[in-house]
């Protein structure tokens, strides 16, 4: 038996799962719930995790949102009885006050890493929006044992944050696509701009003062552009300036011309 504290994670196939997994499985003694079989050598892959065995631990919610993200938590409430739930999911802000408001034992702490990027994330500080003080407690406590964390008072500001932190990802790398676009159209070098960027940064933070950092063109292919953007569709709409719409366009036009992925 082992002597680790177990816990539980929904949606274990995923980036954001996968991640986490990595980040706990050396403090915790981790079940996983798959929601889709995962093609594997074997064939397909799908953990599920027994309710008996997984019942009344702290369970991550990584799962995508849907018009059925609300149900698919409660049945996941059911049928686990969490002593606690955290959503790292991106979802339409306001949702896990109403879970909460529901009853349920919830918080939410977005995610801004997946696997791919996972050496990086034992610098960065991971929010953790609550509603409930104790749940706060609760939550910092869990996640403190294997990444940085902060807490945000009131979950609907980290939900809100998460979206437009990708908005403003989706905007950065939007320009770095238009730039790439006139860069190629007047022959001109691309590793010129790349240079500039990296002096001017390397300057802000010589200096020590307080300056909008720029986006390295280089590493644009590091950013899946589609994502950030589809989380424009959780924002109400009236609040969707053309602005970021001129960004969806942007993105979409650039997979025209270059025929290929996004950025």
């Amino acid at each position: 038996m082992s002597s680790k504290e177990s816990t539980l994670i929904i949606g274990s196939a995923g980036q954001v799962g996968r991640a986490l997994f990595r980040a706990m499985k050396h403090k915790f003694n981790v079940y996983k719930q798959d929601i889709v079989k995962i093609p594997c050598k074997e064939g397909f892959k799908y953990d599920k995790a027994d309710p008996k065995q997984a019942s009344g631990l702290i369970t991550h919610i990584c799962i995508p949102f849907s018009d059925k993200f609300e149900e698919e938590i409660t049945k996941v409430s059911e049928t686990y009885n969490p002593s606690l739930m955290i959503i790292h999911s991106s979802i339409n802000p306001g949702t896990t006050k109403l879970l909460f408001d529901k009853g349920l034992k919830v918080v939410h702490s977005p995610t801004f890493f997946d696997e791919r990027d996972f050496r990086t994330i034992i610098n960065w500080r991971k929010p953790i929006g609550f509603d409930d003080s104790d749940l706060g407690v609760i939550a910092m406590k869990h996640i403190s044992q294997y990444l940085n964390c902060v807490p945000v008072q009131g979950s609907k500001n980290t939900e809100l944050a998460e979206i437009c932190l990708g908005l403003y990802c989706s905007v950065c790398v939007g320009v770095c696509q238009e730039i790439g676009t006139i860069f190629k159209a007047m022959d001109c070098s691309y590793d010129i701009m790349t240079g500039m960027i990296d002096e001017h940064n390397m300057g802000c933070n010589q200096s020590g003062k307080p300056r909008e950092m720029l986006m390295n063109p280089v590493d644009k292919n590091k950013i899946k552009n589609d994502y950030r953007i589809e989380n424009i569709n959780l924002l109400p709409i009236n609040l969707v300036s053309p602005y970021f719409k001129l960004t969806v366009k942007s993105n979409q036009l650039f997979k025209e011309r270059t025929g290929g992925d996004n950025v």
